[in-house]
């Protein structure tokens, strides 16, 4: 089977043999770089009935405890990085003395 590039329409490329190693399946799946462009992508995509057997419901980006830790994170790390630059956030304050921004000192505003 002949794969192309989808940046730049190269048929050519070395090929990577890849074992799946997170749900320890060790299926093996090829990848090609391209020899034109450098761009990494996979030989054969997985069709629509194969995806669930690598992806299932338990897979951990589609938990819900995850999507809610990244937002708490971002809140906080906006917080933090507000109180540095403008003094302005208590919960920000709190943040920056348990976890100090350090090499920002170029940002602050005057």
């Amino acid at each position: 089977m002949k794969s192309i590039c989808s940046i730049c329409n190269y048929t050519k490329g070395e090929i990577l043999k890849v074992k799946e190693m997170m749900i320890e399946t060790f299926d093996t799946f090829e990848y090609v770089i391209c020899g034109n462009c450098q761009s990494i992508y996979i030989a054969r995509p997985l069709k629509l009935e194969e995806i669930s057997k690598y992806y299932p419901k338990e897979y951990y980006s589609f938990s819900k405890n995850i999507s809610e830790a990244k937002f708490l994170k971002k809140f906080f790390y906006s917080k933090r990085m507000r109180y540095f630059l403008f003094h302005d956030s208590f919960i920000g304050k709190i943040l920056s003395e348990l976890q100090p921004l350090h090499g920002l000192s170029w940002l602050k505003y005057s």
